[in-house]
């Protein structure tokens, strides 16, 4: 297929993602900690169907911690139980992967590396370290002193724009979700996990989360493993509903310890631009999110021509 098709299609995709888009619904926020929000909004696509979602809005320049990603020695375990391990505030689950001890991309905990997979294609890596804001990086290896790394299918926001990939199997399809964004400040993370395949909650597809992700005030946001993979933990609790009827047993995660020794990213010691806040009741401290962040601009990217095996980018578990 040539580039022009590859670019109406794409066109065509996000516009009708626009459209479906779910308009704000039942809005209920809670305080989790100093910096830590968490949302439950339950609303309806454009087409009337159900939707749940679940957000954890961290404020790093008030929540005082670390990132920490999964050791290959705590693989092949639920989000919760990582949680309890770790002893991490929020938790998410991580890469898709082939057996419950072997994530599809790169990955590394506490600065241990799992054995790499050459033969799998990932859009990016989301990596951290001590003192830094996670970040993405579009390469296949990631230097030594990002000590967590945890591989996404995709970036699905770049630059405050929604992105699709029309490589990524699963995409056009409502399946529950799991996301990561951040906001253009360098300041707040957001977790996004999309309950679905049931009457309460469809899922969401790929553009649909884009849009949600952007909304939510990030400036650039991946997609991780879905379907019953999809969990948010909170105090190694499980907030959402997984379409499996319990947990499943996945190979890595990505969680947030509370640690009031930890060094603050270097974006808070620059003063807050200017912020909106999406939580009119909530203090205006614990959600900065910058207004260009939140402009309703979606643009289609086109992902470069690549071979792309079957087996490698689609998974049975999403």
């Amino acid at each position: 297929m040539n580039r022009r098709y590859h670019a109406a299609r794409l066109s065509l995709v996000l516009c009708a993602a626009l459209a479906a888009a779910p308009a704000r619904g039942d809005d209920r926020w809670s305080s989790v900690s100093a910096g830590v929000r968490l949302l439950r909004r339950v609303t309806r696509h454009a087409d009337g169907a159900p939707i749940v979602v679940h957000v954890a809005v961290l404020n790093l320049c008030v929540a005082s911690g670390r990132f920490r990603a999964t050791t290959p020695s705590e693989s092949a375990t639920t989000t919760t139980r990582f949680a309890q391990r770790t002893g991490a505030l929020l938790a998410i689950n991580g890469d898709f992967f082939d057996g419950p001890r072997t994530p599809l991309g790169r990955a590394r905990g506490d600065g241990q590396e799992f054995s790499p997979r050459a033969d799998y294609y990932f859009g990016a890596l989301v990596v951290a370290r001590s003192g830094a804001l996670p970040m993405v990086l579009e390469r296949y290896e990631a230097p030594r002193e990002y000590t967590e790394v945890v591989s996404a299918q995709e970036r699905i926001v770049v630059s405050g724009a929604a992105r699709v990939d029309p490589h990524v199997q699963h995409s056009r399809q409502r399946h529950p979700r799991t996301a990561m964004g951040w906001s253009r400040d360098g300041r707040t993370v957001i977790f996004v996990v999309v309950d679905g395949r049931s009457r309460a909650s469809v899922g969401a597809t790929t553009p649909e989360l884009a849009l949600m992700l952007r909304d939510l005030g990030a400036w650039e946001a991946v997609r991780f493993d879905g379907g019953g993979s999809s969990t948010l933990a909170v105090r190694a609790r499980v907030v959402n509903t997984p379409s499996d009827g319990a947990e499943r047993t996945v190979a890595n995660h990505v969680g947030f310890i509370e640690d009031p020794r930890a060094t603050r990213p270097e974006a808070c010691r620059e003063p807050a631009p200017d912020v909106v806040d999406i939580a009119p009741d909530a203090p205006r401290d614990s959600m900065p999110f910058p207004a260009r962040a939140r402009a309703p601009r979606i643009a289609p990217i086109l992902a470069r021509e690549r071979p792309s095996p079957p087996s490698l980018l689609s998974s049975p578990r999403s």
